[in-house]
């Protein structure tokens, strides 16, 4: 089902038709429970403490960044992989073998 939303702005005084197309991605993605991988809460506790420490966050900064919990998302997108493979890398979110939290990856950039 695509909503369709119907009207009318203007534009330098000139009426223009509006029409906006919509896909329901909540009917066909979202509204399905996901399958998370059960390493979440001990991968997320880990990449936390790494990100914070590495890049050196204010209390606010990572309470926020715990908020927003990327690791969920790299959960539920890979939820049957194990916790090193859920840290570091999945298949399924990235196309080369980096390490996204090995800190030799995220060397500094010379000024």
């Amino acid at each position: 089902m695509i909503a369709t939303i119907n009207g009318d702005t203007e534009v330098n005084g000139k009426g223009h038709p509006i029409d906006v197309r919509i896909p329901d991605m909540f009917g066909s993605i979202m509204s399905a429970t996901p399958m998370v991988n059960t390493r979440h809460f001990k991968v997320k506790a880990a990449a936390d403490a790494f990100i914070d420490d590495y890049l050196k966050m204010e209390k606010h900064e990572a309470d926020n960044n715990r908020k927003a919990d990327f690791c969920f998302c790299a959960s539920a997108l890979a939820p049957n992989a194990d916790a090193e493979a859920l840290m570091h890398r999945s298949p399924t979110l990235m196309t080369t073998s980096t390490r996204v939290l090995d800190p030799s990856y995220l060397e500094p950039i010379a000024a």
